[in-house]
This record gives C-alpha cells, structure tokens and sequence, in this order.
C-alpha cells in the first residue's frame, strides 16, 4: 500500500522536537534479511491456490513495493524424500529418491526466485529414523553416533552428511542453490512431530563430517548454521558448546529461535546471528495494529519492536517468521489465505515491511543518535545502493515531532513511509519538510512506526 495521507491528518509540529542524527563512519553488523517459511505442505497449498489468489499472495510476500519484500526463504528437508529406505547399516550404500517438488517447497524457491530472492536456507529438522537412536523420526532421540549416542547399526554421522549434499544437488538441478543449511531445528525439545535432541557438544561431532563432506563435494559456498534452538538462554549455551569444541570457524551462521526466550543482547560470537523461526503459535488473525501491547503477538507495533530489538540490541542480521501463508486463521503466519475466500495481511506483515524494503540484504547497521525520551526506539541502516533508511518507533501515547539527518552524505530526497492504527499497511506521509542541509523535519503519530528513507546524490 502507497496511499499517502491526507494534510489534516498531521500533527501540528510542537516546539520541542527530537533531533535523531545518523552517523554513517560507524558500522555495526550486515545485514542477511528477513524471512518466513512454507514448511509441512503449506508450500504445495499457495501453489494450488486460484491464479489471482496466488498472485496476490505473492505479492504480499515478496514484492518490495506493494508486499513485505522479503528476501530469505526457509525450507525445511523432507529426509524421508530424500532417503526413503534404510540401507541396513550406517556404512552401506544409500538409495536415494527424489520428486522434483518437495512438498511445494521447489515451486515456491522457484517464484521466490522471480522476485530476486537469492537466499534460501534449508534446514532438517530430524535424520531419518533408521539414523537415530529412537528409530523414529519423530519424538526426538539422538543422531547415532554423536558424542555418548552409539547404535548396534553403526555411526550415521557421515550418512546424514552425505544425504545433507544429496538434497543440495536435487534443489540445484532444480536451479535453486542453497545457500545455507542446518541440521538441527529445536534440539531441547521432544516433539510429536519430526524432531531431534542435541546438545552443543554433541552438534559439534556432526559439524566435524559435515563440513569438510561438503567441501569434497564441491559445495563450500554453502554456509552450515546451528542450531535453531527453542529460545535464547539455549542459544547461549549451545554456542559456547561449539566455541569450546573448536568448530566456530567451520559455521557460517549462529542461529535460534525465540519461543522459550527473545533475545536480551548480543550472543558470544564473532559469527552473524540469525533469529530463523517465531509466531503466536496459537494466534488468531489480525489486522489490529495496537490495541492493548499485549503478550500474543498479535499486533502490528509489537512485532515493530520485537524485530528492533533483534537487530538493534541482539545484533542479528537475520529476523525470520514461521509460516508466511496459512490457511488456518490460528496459524499465528503472517498472511491469512483460503480458498475462495480473501488474502489478508495481517497488520504485522507490516512490521515486516518496514524493515525488509528498506534494510536490504548486506545493507550495514549504522550509528544513530538522539535525547528522545524511551518511548521511542530508533536505528539506522545504509544500504549497498547508497540509500540510508532510519527507522522511528514511537510507542507513546502522543504525536512526537523529529528532525532527522544524515552526516556525511550529500541527501537530494527522502520519503516518509508510516503505519499506525488508522493507517494499516505501509502508507507514505504527506506534510514533511526537507531542509536545503538534507534534515528531514516530520511528526509520528502516536503508537506508530515511521521509516525514512535518504537518497544520496547520484
């Protein structure tokens, strides 16, 4: 949505107003992107959906100017389609197989695609059951043969690598690279479904087969992440387990989720940090952008913050949803579709629109500085096509006026994108001032989120 606001709708400027100054000499972390995924068949259900419907959810996904523009793809490994049958034992020859479709998961990398997405992590979130020690590939149990978990059929750290490398090949022939896996999805957690434990030590054994079969393979282009753990506290043990065990240099990325626990400040490595998998699980659609800030993730502005205090406070250079699509109001995913029925965004889609148009991939985190109370929340971005986007979260009850500078770039234009309750989606603001030095002069409206974006001279 581009529909600017109307003149009456702005806030008189107030004599005090907040000086927010970018200061593009200092650099933080770069930045990956922002995603979702279509696991467990969601993928296969857009691919059915009516031409328009499919069009338009799409859109709402991808499109850097009329959708959230997102730009990381998560899909997870069917190791049953990838090695259907056991081989007897750990050091006998596989049998692989192969569909071409992968649940809707090649399809939807493939639109993806269309839309310059180049960044697709593929996670597994369970060895086949033949490799574990519950033999099920469900309800948890051990990789036979990481550190204390042996199997009378052998160690299956190396056939787990090499399936890991089969799938790879299949999405290539596909014409889909990867550009990251990851082995482990929850490993604190026993669930009903696909699910493996692990501790640190333990997924450091594996990383020690893993990395250096993908080198023989010729795929060392592809990163390896760990470990998607549940929360946060788990992230920070897991990684000084790797750190300990020697293996950080062999990652490409630090990853968890945030179930069990948001991120509270930067994680004990040198490695980018991705935050790969959260949502109101048992959430209801909404397109409520702030009602009462409460706890089910529901609203649009708590999502605004919650996606700040990723990449602002916890450094990371990735901030992932759980399903983009579902067709399950209580699906907690970030667009709400159904047959025959509307495509509805809901009001966090937004959220997520405001950071992944305008933070781009290996776009640098920037200083940014200002008195402004703490009710408001703001960064700073500078972008590879010289662009620099600051983003201003105002959670206070009144309209806050701001000045908004740049030093050291030479700004010939800025835009003022906003979302707030009356305005739900991503609208540009009418009524801003640029001054002949490059200072943007605009008002947030209260509960709001405000990006602007600076264009350097060509």
């Amino acid at each position: 949505m581009r529909r600017s606001i109307p003149l009456l709708f702005l806030v008189a400027k107030a004599s005090t107003v907040n000086a927010i100054t970018v200061d593009l000499s200092t650099r933080y972390q770069k930045m990956d992107g922002f995603g979702f995924s279509q696991y467990f068949g969601t993928a296969s259900t857009i691919q059915t959906l009516p031409a328009d419907q499919q069009k338009q959810t799409l859109d709402l996904l991808f499109n850097v100017t009329t959708g959230a523009g997102l730009t990381i793809l998560r899909n997870g490994i069917s190791v049953d389609i990838i090695e259907p049958k056991s081989p007897g034992n750990a050091t006998d020859n596989a049998t692989y197989g192969w569909d071409g479709s992968d649940q809707g998961q090649v399809w939807l990398s493939q639109q993806a695609l269309k839309y310059g997405v180049n960044r697709f992590y593929a996670d597994s979130w369970s060895a086949p059951a033949f490799m574990k020690t519950n033999d099920n590939e469900d309800e948890g149990g051990y990789l036979c043969g990481v550190t204390s978990e042996t199997c009378k059929t052998g160690d299956w750290r190396q056939a787990y690598a090499n399936l890991i490398v089969q799938y790879l090949f299949d999405y290539r022939s596909e014409g889909i690279n990867v550009t990251e896996v990851g082995f482990l999805n929850e490993p604190e957690y026993t669930g009903s479904y696909a699910s493996m434990l692990s501790t640190g030590t333990q997924a450091a054994s594996f990383i020690e087969v893993l990395y250096p079969t993908l080198q023989a393979a010729g795929l060392g282009d592809v990163g390896i992440v760990c470990c998607d753990a549940i929360g946060w506290s788990y992230a920070v043990e897991w990684t000084a387990q790797l750190i300990a065990a020697g293996v950080e240099p062999m990652l490409s990325r630090i990853s968890s989720h945030w179930y069990s626990g948001v991120g509270n400040g930067p994680l004990n490595t040198s490695l980018p940090v991705w935050q790969t998998e959260y949502c109101a699980l048992k959430g209801v659609y909404s397109d409520v952008w702030y009602s009462t800030g409460n706890s089910d993730l529901s609203e649009g502005l708590t999502w605004a913050n919650l996606i700040y205090e990723g990449v602002a406070q916890s450094n990371l250079t990735a901030f992932m949803h759980w399903w983009g699509v579902n067709f399950d109001a209580a699906s907690g995913s970030l667009i709400s579709a159904g047959f025959g029925g509307p495509v509805q965004a809901t009001s966090y889609l937004w959220s997520y629109a405001h950071w992944s148009r305008y933070v781009r991939p290996d776009a640098f985190r920037v200083a940014a500085t200002s008195k402004v109370g703490t009710t408001v929340s703001y960064s700073a971005f500078h972008n590879v096509d010289g662009s620099v986007s600051v983003q201003i979260i105002n959670n206070g009850a009144t309209a806050t006026p701001f000045d908004v500078s740049v030093t050291g770039m030479n700004v010939t234009d800025a835009q003022v994108w906003f979302t707030d309750n009356s305005y739900v989606g991503v609208y540009s603001m009418n009524g801003t001032v640029l001054s002949k030095n490059g200072t943007i002069s605009l008002t947030a409206p209260t509960k709001s989120m405000v990006t602007v974006v600076f264009s350097p001279a060509s």
